[in-house]
């Protein structure tokens, strides 16, 4: 039964696969409202889908099976991801064996900085220090590079599977700093099978970073992979068969291993009046903002966001351009792209516009959407996942668990390239199909869209299992319904964890707009230049990812001011939510007492210790009652 339920899985999942496959060629084509077109192009994507005999497509002129057109970089890619697996697991079990030389107080400080730092961030910068490190040496890329998109790639598994590892450790149990390699394997072993469920979560998680990983690595050093060539064809039946090829190797790789590890209070209180919630609402945002984390985090983010705006408003030209620099006897000395300077503090584009100002007046579109997306999701999951907790019978909310746990395996990333590439490219002259508002419309939307099915699964499971929980049973003996259980029980055990999945969300789209940024796709449009000696492709928004757009030219020809600070904007936002979501966990510990301050720790302590009689106090007290019964 249990083959059955997957292979239906399957299939669905590959109908999914067939229904963005047609979304691209119905837009350019049709347009995004024709409705019937993508039910005409449906109807004959899934009868040429059965027949692999049928899977012809059509590039430059010519005709060529699909199977053949695709195998060569298909292997290439798969080369590429499963060789960074591997080399990523070697150094995840590399680390972990020399962090056992560590002392206890490293190691423990060590863990925090995983806790704290995305690993998806940490990946992110290592690979750009591996690129800027290869490129020192004079390692080219021409063609088809190996070395270089492995060691990149291998940077995000080596990071995430380095945090599971070290999570695995027994907080009281001291690891033995001469233990064997074989010992130390089967250590390894051993704790991945006495924490499989969690193992094999983690694990989604670790192979989505790769799969996307590796298309933004295919599209920086544009390398011929799969996706340079679903890139460049809209064909339905290409982009269903190249998604379904990438997809199938790690369903049946996680189904299996699941397939494995599964064989192995008083009535209810009144209603609070508006003005006590206020109380308790302003109480809670005074808490949080007693943490110095969270309020360092949100005075940058919140500072950052209100400087981008007033600058856009009040600046009279916010982005100066200048594509001549000359000094004071009018001889010129500096042409664009012009490095930083006392003229120009970060220097300019090829335009000779100041990357500074551009970053300035970016900054409002790429945190603002970047807070909206994240919004979206986690909003859109939590109303989803209120339906699939309390209304969906157990079988039907579990085959969608799975089939919802298969669409960790698809590239989002790629996903969101072929289904924005039409909505966002510009015909040519600033020639869209759509205005500026649709464009940010459709691309907020679609980027929210593609997660949502994840969120709900995930805050739907937080939900069930709050729900477990005695005091929930308790009160729905004594008659209340859904609606006061959620409200009044489930949601403020679950307000904090759906602002961390807020805060681990933004995360995700800025990184996305990192991805679709190497493929010049640009938040609110790419505007792409038609005269003879045509400029690069540019963000018409100014959004941060337009920046680095050019990482690979900046960085062959040592023009690293185009890229840097871009990415240290990136970085610094990326930390300041990290800063906001780790201050909500310490607020959230310190209520249960799980993380309480030293110096009230040691004062509870004292006063402990004061109230409990001395051996002295006792015998006085014994003899006393001796004098007085004599």
């Amino acid at each position: 039964m249990k083959f059955v339920r997957i292979l239906l899985i399957y299939v669905l999942s590959l109908i999914a696969i067939l229904l963005i496959s047609v979304i691209p060629k119905v837009i350019i084509e049709k347009g995004l409202f024709h409705i019937t077109g993508y039910v005409e192009e449906l109807l004959k994507l899934i009868p040429t889908f059965i027949h692999p005999g049928n899977w012809i497509m059509s590039y430059k002129r010519a005709s060529f099976p699909i199977l053949d057109f695709i195998k060569e970089p298909y292997l290439y890619s798969m080369f590429i991801l499963v060789s960074a697996l591997l080399i990523g697991l070697l150094l995840a079990l590399l680390f972990t064996r020399l962090s056992f030389l560590l002392p206890v107080n490293v190691r423990l400080f060590a863990k925090k900085i995983f806790t704290f730092f995305s690993e998806l961030l940490t990946g992110l910068l290592a690979g750009f220090s591996v690129i800027f490190v290869i490129h020192k040496l004079g390692v080219h890329t021409d063609g088809k590079p190996y070395i270089l998109p492995i060691l990149t790639l291998s940077i995000i598994p080596a990071v995430v599977l380095l945090g599971i590892f070290l999570s695995l450790e027994k907080k009281d149990e001291k690891p033995d700093v001469k233990m064997s390699i074989g010992a130390f394997l089967a250590l390894i072993k051993n704790s991945i099978l006495l924490n499989l469920p969690d193992v094999l979560s983690k694990s989604r998680t670790l192979l989505l970073a790769a799969v996307a990983g590796l298309f933004g690595v295919e599209g920086l050093y544009v390398s011929k992979g799969m996706t340079f060539y679903m890139a460049s064809s809209f064909s339905p039946i290409l982009i269903a068969v190249s998604l379904s090829f990438i997809f199938t190797p790690f369903f049946i790789l996680y189904h299996g291993a699941k397939l494995w590890a599964d064989s192995g209070n008083d009535r209810f209180s009144p209603e609070e009046s508006w003005k006590k919630r206020l109380l308790r609402a302003g109480e809670t945002i005074k808490t949080h903002f007693a943490n110095p984390k969270f309020t360092v985090g949100f005075a940058f983010l919140f500072g950052l966001l209100v400087f981008s705006i007033c600058w856009s408003i009040f600046k009279e030209v916010p982005i100066k351009k200048t594509l001549l620099l000359t000094d004071g006897h009018g001889k010129v000395f500096s042409s664009a792209p012009h490095p930083p300077s006392s003229y120009m503090w970060f220097g300019s584009d090829g335009g000779g516009r100041s990357i500074r100002d551009q970053l300035f007046v970016g900054a409002k579109y790429t945190l603002l959407f970047g807070l909206i997306i994240a919004l979206l999701r986690v909003a859109g999951g939590f109303m989803l996942a209120i339906h699939y907790t309390f209304h969906l019978k157990d079988r039907t909310r579990n085959f969608i668990n799975k089939v919802v746990d298969s669409i960790h395996f698809l590239p989002l990333s790629l996903i969101a390239v072929v289904l924005l590439s039409p909505i966002l490219w510009d015909m040519g002259g600033g020639n869209w199909e759509f205005s500026l508002l649709e464009r940010i419309v459709l691309e907020v939307v679609i980027l929210s869209l593609i997660v949502i099915p994840l969120t709900t699964v995930l805050i739907g499971n937080e939900m069930r299992l709050i729900s477990q929980q005695m005091y929930i049973e308790s009160a729905r003996i004594l008659g209340g319904d859904d609606r006061h259980i959620l409200w009044k029980h489930i949601f403020p055990h679950l307000a904090s964890r759906l602002f961390i999945l807020f805060g681990q969300q933004f995360i995700q789209v800025l990184l996305i707009f990192v991805h679709l940024g190497l493929f010049h796709l640009f938040f609110g449009g790419t505007l792409v230049s038609v005269s003879e000696t045509p400029d690069p492709p540019r963000s018409v928004t100014f959004e941060w990812s337009g920046i680095m757009s050019d990482a690979k030219d900046a960085i062959g020809y040592g023009k690293y001011w185009l890229v840097v600070p871009a990415l240290l904007a990136f970085m610094l936002c990326i930390i300041a939510m990290q800063l906001i979501v780790q201050g909500v966990k310490e607020v959230q510990q310190r209520k249960v007492g799980v993380l309480v301050p030293k110096r009230i720790r040691e004062k509870q302590e004292k006063t402990s210790q004061q109230q409990v009689p001395s051996e002295t106090s006792f015998s006085l007290l014994v003899k006393n009652h001796m004098d007085i019964s004599g």
